[in-house]
């Protein structure tokens, strides 16, 4: 995801991000100690689903993309090491069924993040993040009447990435790129129509 870091004065220092797609533009100073930086996400994900029915022990597997947005906030504790907490909003794509009626498919992500800037630096910054938390998951059929169906939960989500840092001399500006791994865990799901599923996503972002 790209990123856009915009400076301003608050404590120490205020970092205001935002990551568009793959390859992070930022206005912004090297990462120090005491810096508060906020985050906002704008960007593309592929999820792989796997769907269990616990009745029949029926087990569909299918990639599902998604379009995100997300706020950090991140407190540098230390010059290596940041920690805060992140707010995740999935709008999946579905197509329509045999009755030209399209389903929507969403969910809510919400925890805590660990930063470890491995090589901070004034023109460098390489630095891992985890994320650990909650997810909520609905699925609506959007269909009328008795065919109308749901499906919601909660779970986990674990999210690792790997990102590096460019920063411009003489320019509050930074490049970078960054690469994650997601993973979401829910627990059992029952529809309306009493319908049970164990349902797990493992994909890029």
């Amino acid at each position: 995801p790209s990123s856009h870091y915009l400076c301003f004065p608050f404590m120490r220092k205020l970092l205001f991000l935002l990551f568009i797609s793959f390859a992070p533009f930022a206005v912004a100073q090297s990462f120090e100690k005491k810096d508060h930086v906020i985050q906002l996400n704008n960007g593309f994900q592929i999820i792989n689903f796997t769907t269990k029915a616990v009745d029949t022990n029926y087990i569909a597997n299918q990639d599902a993309g998604s379009r995100h947005s997300a706020f950090q906030y991140e407190w540098a504790a230390a010059r290596w090491l940041g920690v805060g907490f992140f707010a995740n909003s999935l709008n999946y794509y579905a197509e329509s069924d045999t009755d030209n009626i399209r389903p929507t498919a969403k969910s809510n992500d919400f925890g805590l993040l660990l930063n470890g800037h491995f090589a901070p630096g004034p023109k460098f910054d390489f630095s891992g993040q985890l994320l650990l938390g909650t997810s909520d998951f609905k699925l609506r059929n959007n269909k009328s009447g008795d065919a109308f169906n749901t499906l919601q939960g909660r779970g986990r989500i674990t999210s690792f990435r790997l990102q590096g840092r460019y920063y411009v001399k003489h320019w509050p500006l930074a490049i970078g790129l960054y690469y994650g791994l997601t993973r979401y865990e829910y627990g059992t799901m029952i529809d309306r129509k009493n319908n049970e599923f164990n349902l797990k996503g493992l994909g890029p972002d």
